[in-house]
């Protein structure tokens, strides 16, 4: 596999700030573009697996990948948490999907609905974060930076079909459009293209993504402030409490 330069170098960065090694790896069955795992304990690699694409080289997955780790590694292990579902969120989305007038197959839905809309809480704000280094140290890497998130803009759009929004939770239905109105302003703006806001405006939620893009612009960048920006989004969006940070530990 022949990688970018920049890629090559966030990999050694990872490396270098973790002291552990990055193993790099391709599953055309997975279904997300990429994940990573970090080490820990008797992991003792991060590893980043991606899915390949025809015409579409990896490097930018690897990169935002690894960003992640990267954030992490930046604070002072004392500092560095997990991130994952509180024991009250079970009780929560029970809640919620008490509803009789959703269908009996969305209630079945439950875990996937609550580590769909956690991942989502987490992901986005610390991955505008990544994407605005991959921005500025790898201007190599940018087309292919600027493709995903064109792509990644136009698969977000399809959860505004009212089909979607009638047919699940209100409470997930809005911080979902929420999150993604935040990412599509943000990145309209870094594109210079307003038109990636406008299905956002459409349905009213440009007003909860711009609240959502103001807290996130209101914190320094730096990586102890990741933790601050996903519990103030959740605030935000009343999903308080849904989650828990634990603490990391490379060793353990």
């Amino acid at each position: 596999m022949s990688l970018l330069d920049c890629t090559t170098k966030i990999l050694g960065i990872v490396e270098s700030l973790s002291g552990r090694p990055v193993r790099v790896q391709e599953d055309p069955s997975m279904q997300l573009l990429a994940t990573v795992k970090i080490a820990r304990g008797p992991a003792p690699l991060h590893m980043v697996t991606y899915r390949p694409m025809l015409q579409q080289p990896p490097d930018y997955r690897i990169c935002f990948e690894c960003g992640f780790i990267v954030r992490l590694f930046e604070n002072p292990p004392e500092s560095r948490v997990d991130f994952g579902a509180s024991s009250e969120a079970s009780r929560k989305m029970d809640l919620i999907l008490a509803d009789r007038s959703l269908l009996p197959q969305v209630r079945q839905m439950k875990d996937t609905l609550l580590q769909g809309i956690l991942a989502q809480l987490r992901s986005v704000p610390i991955g505008l974060r990544v994407d605005e280094w991959l921005w500025e140290l790898c201007p190599s890497l940018r087309d292919q930076q600027i493709a995903a998130i064109k792509t990644q803009l136009q698969q977000n759009v399809q959860a505004l079909d009212p089909t979607i929004r009638r047919a699940f939770p209100k409470k997930i239905v809005n911080a979902n459009a929420a999150i993604n109105a935040a990412y599509a302003l943000f990145w309209a703006d870094k594109l210079a293209d307003p038109a990636y806001a406008l299905p956002y405006r459409s349905i009213g939620a440009d007003a909860d993504g711009k609240a959502l893009l103001d807290i996130y612009r209101s914190l320094e960048p730096r990586p102890r402030n990741d933790w601050s920006l996903v519990d103030r989004w959740a605030e935000n969006l009343g999903l308080l409490g849904w989650y828990q940070w634990t603490p990391y530990k490379l060793d353990e």
